[in-house]
């Protein structure tokens, strides 16, 4: 064997061996050395002091200070040892003489059979948080419940248990007990954390009676419950909240949770949680495939917002947001609850009140465009109203002042021949007079009279039509032709509208032929289940284009030929739109017209 590996290097598999110089250089080391060091064959070369903790630094070079002077042969002493990755290593060692060098035999048991290591684990698993501390104060072990409660990040960060005691009279206290005792039990101090917050903790410490005296001391820390006022002010502050908190961990345990959540879970399913409970086990069997649900998605998103109704109709607003832990791995979620039934009961009203007062409006507007509509007719009937007045005063004193001038002749005239003549003048004026009067009846009756509906036989009213008008002097100029289609299927209609439609459309045909021309008039009539089209076709004197938008005009006469009241098309437009039928015309002037009529079959 070599210097650099000596031969008692495979004594224990945990027992170390590295010879090292006066200047502190180490020239050699064993296998176990070079593993538990981290530095493997690099240990070699390396300045011992790189290796000892700074705090031991001192008291390691006093033990050995004998040694050097040859005033002693070997010494014992316990130390941190730093490894190549900055984790420190509690070792119980011996040092001596080897030759001109020193060699230093240390042993380390391994990490994760430590005391320390395993109260830690068993602390995780139970939410207790446990350390190890050194004689002199110095923590070396810490769990991760240790780690929240302090609220530091890792033990490295750690200071001392003296800066980490708030009093230093407390920490005297402390100390002076536990080496009287060799133990302290639920001591009641306060701590402050990494935030500089004064948190009251129950500590408690027991020696490792493998040394004499302690060299380590392991230790619990725990809220105190009676005193700790950061946590009762969060407690409280979480209690007085209406709001549901609750924190569950990564395997949705109750991590902490307000009483209003604690109500709500006793009113669902009648039991009382505690801390450490699994959700899914606790809530109704009924709700859990929407809680599985919901917490998925909450595991899968930063944060997450949803609606939720209970089977007691209560409506929960929810937020989650995702709690990591120092290592940003999910390590729980954080769920804010609010009940929203009393805020979705009054969306629901206000949605109802604004839905009403729409449709109120809407009926409103009806109700104004009804009006403005009927305003709307009932100028058009003072217009018409005024029209028909002075009209009716004008074409009723035509005639009768014709007639009162043609007896005046007559009276004078002192030929009896000529009595004939006058008294046939005067029956032209008297049937004008009869004929507006006609009409006037007929607006009247059109205007003011109720539909009734009844079966019409349209061809024999068609042809009772024509016969009432063989007394027109050019009737006989005019061939008429009715051709009827579907005349087995009945027709019903207002009987009286529709006689007062075909008579004033056959009656402008006969009075407007063109009498250089073989006049005619075809009538066809096609009846169908829904309604009646009625085709007038004349090839009468027709119309002028710029009047065939006006024809249906009260009193409005397209020619000066016009021998009637100027109400005929009026009223046959007014008749129609009282059936509610529609009626177009189309004309050439000197070329003649065609009517066409359609009229629901009722």
């Amino acid at each position: 064997m070599t210097a650099e590996h000596p031969q008692i290097e495979d004594r224990s598999e945990y027992e170390a061996i590295v010879v090292f110089n006066r200047t502190g250089k180490i020239v050699s080391a064993n296998r176990v050395a070079r593993k538990l060091s981290g530095y493997g064959n690099r240990l070699t070369g390396q300045s011992l002091a790189a290796l000892i903790h700074p705090d031991d630094r001192k008291r390691f070079n006093q033990t050995i200070k004998p040694i050097r002077a040859g005033e002693k042969r070997q010494a014992e002493l316990t130390f941190v040892l730093y490894d190549s990755k900055g984790r420190g290593i509690r070792v119980r060692g011996v040092v001596r003489r080897h030759a001109q060098d020193f060699r230093l035999n240390f042993i380390a048991q391994p990490p994760d059979k430590s005391a320390a290591s395993v109260l830690g684990k068993l602390g995780d698993e139970h939410g207790l948080a446990t350390f190890s501390v050194m004689a002199d104060g110095r923590i070396d072990q810490a769990n991760r419940a240790f780690l929240r409660l302090t609220g530091y990040t890792s033990i490295k960060s750690l200071p001392d248990l003296s800066g980490l005691v708030a009093s230093t009279k407390s920490y005297r206290a402390l100390m002076r007990k536990l080496k009287q005792d060799g133990e302290v039990t639920s001591e009641p101090v306060s701590v402050i954390t990494r935030r500089g917050e004064e948190r009251s903790v129950r500590i408690s410490l027991v020696g490792n009676t493998a040394d004499n005296p302690p060299q380590r001391y392991y230790g619990t820390l725990r809220n105190d419950r009676d005193g700790g006022r950061h946590e009762s002010v969060v407690v409280k502050v979480l209690d007085s909240a209406k709001d549901q908190i609750l924190a569950l961990d990564a395997d949705k345990r109750y991590v902490v949770f307000n009483q209003a959540h604690a109500n709500l879970m006793r009113a669902l399913s009648g039991k009382d949680i505690q801390v450490g409970d699994k959700m899914l086990d606790v809530i109704p069997r009924e709700l859990v495939p929407l809680a599985r649900k919901e917490l998925r998605k909450s595991f899968a998103a930063d944060r997450h917002q949803s609606e939720i109704t209970l089977p007691n109709k209560m409506i929960l607003k929810t937020s989650s947001y995702i709690i990591r832990d120092e290592n940003d791995r999910i390590a729980g979620v954080a769920i804010f609850s609010e009940d929203i039934s009393e805020r979705k009961k009054t969306e629901l009203k206000l949605k109802a009140l604004n839905e009403e007062l729409t449709f109120q409006n809407w009926q409103l507007a009806a109700r104004e465009e009804d009006l403005r509509m009927a305003m709307d007719q009932l100028s058009e009937r003072n217009f018409e109203l005024d029209q028909l007045m002075y009209k009716t005063s004008h074409d009723l004193r035509s005639p009768l002042s014709s007639i009162l001038g043609l007896v005046n002749l007559a009276n004078l005239d002192p030929n009896p021949a000529n009595l004939a003549q006058y008294l046939k003048k005067i029956e032209g004026r008297i049937k004008k007079l009869d004929e507006f009067i006609s009409s006037m009846v007929n607006y009247a009756r059109v205007n003011r009279g109720e539909i009734t509906v009844g079966e019409i036989d349209l061809e024999r009213m068609v042809k009772a039509a024509i016969h009432e008008l063989e007394y027109l002097d050019n009737f006989q100029a005019v061939k008429t032709s009715i051709v009827v289609n579907n005349g087995n299927i009945p027709f019903r209609n207002d009987h009286f509208l529709m006689n007062i439609i075909i008579g004033n459309v056959i009656s402008n045909a006969y009075k407007y032929y063109n009498p250089e021309v073989d006049s005619y008039l075809r009538i066809t009539i096609d009846i169908r289940e829904s309604q009646a089209t009625l085709e007038f076709a004349d090839n009468g004197i027709g119309i002028r284009k710029e009047h065939q938008d006006k024809i249906f005009d009260m009193f409005y006469r397209a020619t000066d030929r016009s021998q009637g009241s100027g109400l005929g098309m009026y009223i046959v437009r007014q008749a129609i739109e009282k059936v509610e039928g529609v009626i177009s015309v189309k004309s050439t002037y000197g070329s003649g017209t065609s009517i066409r009529i359609a009229v629901p079959n009722l």
